[in-house]
């Protein structure tokens, strides 16, 4: 009937309107999701726009940190060769002043005997006995030697004695206690550096003679063998 067919299409149109509706809402949805995907992504850009920039300054610190160690790098392998290069220098010269004091010590170690015979030789040297050497108006062969040779050792630091006769000897032992006081000193004097290294140089010629001999020159004069004795090794000191 007419009354059934409307209500026929009454519940058609309904049936289209619910799927429209629904249809819409699905729609609605799905555009909700993509407006909330779409913010979500923009604010994701956002995001990685910020660590974007915090990445590429942590890298522009990191090469410059990368640089700077490399420079330091340079500056330790530099001080390092240089550090190596000081601790050889120091061990060679550790070594030299090591070679140098035992040097001191063996020279040290013969030269204190030495001392001690020159020094003994002047104890054996009375006082009469060089005044009798000195009252010699021609001394025998050697003594004038001995003689020359303290004269030569006694020179100035203006040069070496040049007149070494037996009357510039006789001069020399014309106060013979000041004499005798300054063969005892010239040790220190050595030892202050104050005497010429010439006067060793020039006195060696003497020691070579066949006559500068202690015992030699004992049988002639007491006086001028102890005088012999203490040339001999009071330049055996000095060396």
């Amino acid at each position: 009937s007419f009354l059934e067919l409307i209500d026929l299409y009454k519940r058609m149109l309904q049936t289209k309107r619910d799927e429209m509706q629904s249809g819409v809402d699905r729609l609605q949805t799905g555009l909700d999701k993509l407006q909330g995907t779409a913010k979500k992504v923009g604010e994701l850009e956002e995001f990685l726009k910020i660590k974007s920039v915090e990445v590429e300054e942590k890298i522009l610190a990191a090469e410059t940190l990368s640089e700077k160690v490399g420079r330091e790098k340079v500056i330790c392998t530099e001080e390092g060769e240089k550090a190596a290069v000081e601790a050889a220098n120091c061990e060679t010269i550790k070594i030299e002043v090591t070679q140098k004091q035992e040097d001191c010590e063996r020279d040290l170690a013969a030269a204190l005997p030495a001392v001690d015979k020159a020094m003994a030789a002047l104890d054996t040297i009375e006082k009469r006995d060089l005044a009798e050497l000195k009252a010699l108006k021609k001394p025998p062969s050697g003594i004038d030697d001995v003689m020359a040779a303290v004269m030569i050792l006694f020179s100035p630091s203006s040069g070496v004695v040049k007149d070494r006769s037996w009357q510039a000897a006789q001069k020399t032992m014309k106060e013979i206690d000041k004499f005798i006081e300054r063969l005892f000193a010239f040790k220190e004097t050595i030892d202050g550096e104050e005497v010429p290294a010439a006067n060793f140089k020039a006195v060696r010629p003497y020691l070579n003679l066949e006559g500068f001999d202690v015992d030699v020159i004992a049988r002639k004069s007491k006086a001028a063998a102890g005088l012999c004795g203490w040339v001999i090794n009071i330049t055996i000191y000095f060396d």
